[in-house]
């Protein structure tokens, strides 16, 4: 396998502002991820980061410590509470557009069972069908559909064939 990484120790691999050239095992090793096969590595100071550490985080320093943890939990929570806010701006905005739009399938759908109630409806005026005659006579006598007899069924069907066959002679 090929790398980059020096593989002699005594060879120097970066020269640090303050403490001048470094070798390896001076330095922190880390890999930057690349799109090609080898991985480059880059190096930093050792003795600048021990220096930062004792500068800005301190061990024994605890209420430094509290202080950063809770800092970030309040911009943790902060950060939330404004994420759920835009997050029911937008179910809001959202919800008003999908309301209209299943007003309109349901208008619409409601349009369409009706054209095929009327087409139902016609067609079983037409053949003078159970069911019309049964309609008819439920309207008139405050009957059940289940409660109607055949035998009115089929006298209620003669009348009303009987009916259409003399309006038919008067509009001629």
């Amino acid at each position: 396998m090929i790398s980059n990484q020096p593989e002699d120790i005594k060879t120097i691999v970066k020269t640090c502002p303050k403490h001048g050239k470094l070798h390896i095992e001076q330095c922190r090793v880390g890999i930057e991820k690349r799109w090609g096969i080898q991985p480059n590595y880059f190096y930093k100071c050792k003795q600048c980061i021990a220096g930062y550490n004792k500068k800005y985080v301190r061990e024994g320093d605890t209420k430094k410590i509290e202080y950063v943890k809770n800092l970030r939990k309040a911009q943790t929570i902060k950060h939330k509470d404004k994420l759920l806010e835009s997050r029911r701006k937008n179910t809001e905005r959202n919800r008003e557009k999908i309301n209209l739009r299943e007003k309109e399938r349901r208008l619409k759908k409601h349009d369409h069972m009706k054209q095929l109630y009327r087409k139902q409806q016609q067609k079983w005026r037409d053949t003078l069908d159970d069911n019309y005659i049964k309609s008819q006579l439920t309207r008139k006598h405050k009957l059940k559909h289940k409660d109607v007899p055949q035998w009115m069924i089929e006298i209620k069907r003669s009348i009303i064939m009987l009916r259409r066959v003399i309006r038919e002679k008067n509009d001629n």
